[in-house]
């Protein structure tokens, strides 16, 4: 290729309105990341700076990633992206909002024109193609979901395996509420109450452990009696003798199961102490 050719291929996807050229749909928007990346990678080309779309970076090397805006230390500006430019180079942006913060990850490009919601079917448009989440199934699929449609998934198996171990605890019958995850600050992985005729047990997901705390049981097992009779309830149900010969996490009324089988086996001995003392 030509030194002209070159210069002239740089001129569209290294400059505002070149740029603003490619985003007429998500074929555009793909042939953009590509040509970037080629230039980036291939030719060593020390690119420009460009925010796309308002969720968008790309950055000196050919990489592009979905991106946050906002001030140090506090959350995103959620009408900035709709506010901006399609196209808005990165030294003009920050020279006029020099107190901004941008955040990017570089994980795996936005959906295709091919690419559908596994949740609800939909596809996606040059519009709203930010609102993705991608995972990779077993044979390192990308499958891609809507944030929503994401976080309804998540919430659903994360439902659906407390029932699980519910179940595995002989707790067939306990009624699951789910609740707010109390640990993850995004919201996924719900958390659930198992309702029972003893009182609840708080149960979730926290990063590597499975959070169980039956402090409801406990103020059920004990109401309306003397202390002393109080005292001897809680020591029934009091979770570092219950489990005392297991390295973990515990205390009066909570313990940390390190994985599924452990929650099962957990589970069982607080409702084995329920049925026997409870009220």
């Amino acid at each position: 290729m030509t030194a002209s050719l070159i210069a002239g291929a740089r001129r569209d996807y290294d400059n505002g309105a070149g740029i603003a050229s490619y985003l007429t749909d998500l074929d555009g928007l793909h042939r953009l990341i590509r040509e970037r990346r080629d230039a980036g990678y291939e030719r060593k080309e020390r690119l420009n700076e460009f925010l796309i779309l308002g969720h968008f970076w790309a950055d000196t090397c050919g990489n592009f990633g979905a991106t946050t805006i906002g001030y140090r230390y506090s959350e995103p500006i959620a009408w900035m992206p709709d506010a901006l430019p399609r196209v808005v180079e990165s030294e003009r942006l920050l020279s006029l909002l020099p107190r901004l913060t941008i955040t990017s990850t570089f994980r795996p490009p936005p959906p295709t024109s091919t690419n559908l919601c596994s949740e609800c079917g939909r596809g996606w448009t040059i519009a709203n193609c930010h609102d993705n989440e991608v995972r990779f199934g077993r044979n390192d699929e990308r499958i891609f979901r809507h944030k929503r449609c994401a976080q309804l998934h998540e919430e659903r198996e994360s439902l659906r395996e407390l029932q699980e171990i519910a179940s595995n605890a002989g707790l067939d019958r306990a009624v699951l509420i789910p609740i707010p995850g109390e640990y993850d600050r995004t919201g996924h992985r719900t958390w659930a109450l198992l309702c029972t005729p003893w009182g609840d047990v708080k149960i979730g997901w926290r990063k590597r452990v499975i959070n169980i705390d039956w402090t409801d049981m406990v103020e059920r097992a004990g109401a309306g009696l003397e202390y002393e009779d109080r005292a001897r309830v809680r020591s029934v149900f009091d979770g570092n003798e219950l489990f005392k010969d297991d390295q973990t996490t515990k205390d009066a009324t909570h313990v940390h199961a390190w994985g599924n089988a452990k929650a099962v086996e957990y589970l069982r001995a607080i409702y084995a102490a329920a049925r026997e003392h409870g009220r």
